[in-house]
């Protein structure tokens, strides 16, 4: 998932180690490892944060505190407790409490399930 450069827009791409797909998950403390369960903030690479609104996933360019956050899901079966690199995730916001989902490009929030399209998947970015 990358955020586009001057734009609300939130798209799934190739696999790419660019500026514009290197995400920060911050969690509402900030500090402290993020665990299951946990509400955060992913800061893109332009400063915004991911929001939802309606079933829309969008980049909010504002400070944190003026953000929602998403709730962070690993999931079901591979224990709750911290967040590591390689653990499937699911985030969870926006009125309707529904998950962040990509079809294609699309990256959504279109239905309250944990299923295939709603599964993502942490990795920690390496410098070159």
């Amino acid at each position: 998932i990358n955020a586009e450069e001057r734009s609300e827009d939130i798209k799934a791409r190739a696999k790419i180690l660019a500026p514009r797909a290197k995400l920060i998950i911050e969690n509402e403390a900030d500090k402290g490892p993020i665990k299951h369960g946990d509400r955060v903030y992913i800061k893109g690479f332009n400063g915004g944060y991911f929001d939802i609104q309606g079933d829309r996933a969008r980049m909010k360019m504002a400070d944190k505190s003026r953000c929602n956050g998403l709730e962070i899901w690993k999931k079901q079966g591979t224990g709750q407790g911290e967040v590591f690199s390689g653990d499937a995730i699911f985030l969870k916001g926006g009125e309707r409490g529904t998950y962040i989902d990509v079809e294609e490009q699309n990256v959504q929030a279109r239905w309250p399930d944990e299923g295939k399209w709603q599964e993502l998947h942490i990795e920690f970015w390496r410098e070159k």
